[in-house]
């Protein structure tokens, strides 16, 4: 057996990344190894993290590259947080935006996905007191720019109660979210206790994953590889089932089921 890559956008496989994940959005919102969740969503059930609205406020450190990315130039209505929306669901329901509006990439290095960074560096730098102000009113042509284009495109895509079923319904984001949040999770910790158990019997200091993970999973640091294993066949078809179900709705690659099958030989 072989651990099973990070290869989608609503499930994880590797604790790493999630870890990885949370020191990264640390260094961008004010934090030491992990961002204030109630600012960030950096879960189990998508592999790309969400800033909410207020991780970009003045109340706490928050750095320049938070403005190289799309989410403070998406209409209110795509990014903002709707009132009782679990962090989870909200971050699926951004990112499934933002793959239809196109504003996801892989990164070269990582190959895992990642949102693209619609202004670049030195622009940041050079502006960088402009950006800081626009989200207060403040003037940004680079901003006013790009909100505005992607309030098009955002029009384009998807339906606002005009009837046109050509696009994608708003109202229908908001169950499929909870659906995707609710299995991604289920699927990730299975794939994760799952790789986990493979890079143990590998030889690997699998302690570090074991803790983070066991705040989902309170009785994992007291089993071992074999019953790690056990526990992901219990749960093998019906991750299937999950990647599946992405395919459909072309949320997920091609060939990704094969993927894992390739991984879960003996």
């Amino acid at each position: 057996m072989k651990p099973i890559p990070d290869m989608g956008l609503f499930f994880r496989t590797e604790v790493g990344n999630l870890v990885a994940d949370n020191e990264y959005w640390a260094t961008l919102v004010g934090g030491e190894t992990a961002p204030n969740p109630s600012l960030v969503a950096v879960t189990p059930s998508a592999s790309v993290p969400v800033p909410d609205y207020s991780a970009y406020g003045e109340e706490h450190d928050r750095s320049l590259a938070l403005y190289q990315l799309p989410y403070p130039y998406l209409p209110p209505v795509a990014w903002g947080r709707q009132l009782g929306e679990p962090m989870a669901v909200y971050q699926t329901r951004v990112l499934i935006e933002l793959a239809m509006l196109d504003l996801l990439s892989v990164d070269p290095a990582s190959r895992r996905l990642q949102a693209v960074a619609v202004v670049d560096a030195d622009t940041i730098t050079s502006q960088g007191e402009q950006a800081a102000a626009w989200l207060g009113g403040g003037d940004w042509d680079t901003g006013d720019r790009l909100a505005k284009a992607f309030d098009a495109r955002f029009a384009a895509t998807f339906a606002n109660g005009d009837g046109d079923q050509s696009k994608v319904g708003l109202a229908d984001l908001v169950p499929l979210s909870r659906e995707i949040a609710s299995r991604g999770e289920d699927a990730s910790l299975a794939m994760m206790v799952r790789n986990i158990a493979v890079h143990a019997k590998a030889g690997e200091d699998v302690s570090g994953d074991v803790a983070v993970l066991s705040y989902w999973i309170p009785e994992l640091p007291g089993m071992k590889p074999d019953d790690m294993l056990e526990d992901w066949r219990g749960h093998a078809d019906e991750t299937r089932e999950y990647i599946r179900f992405l395919q459909d709705l072309g949320l997920q690659a091609e060939g990704s089921v094969e993927t894992l099958d390739a991984a879960d030989m003996d």
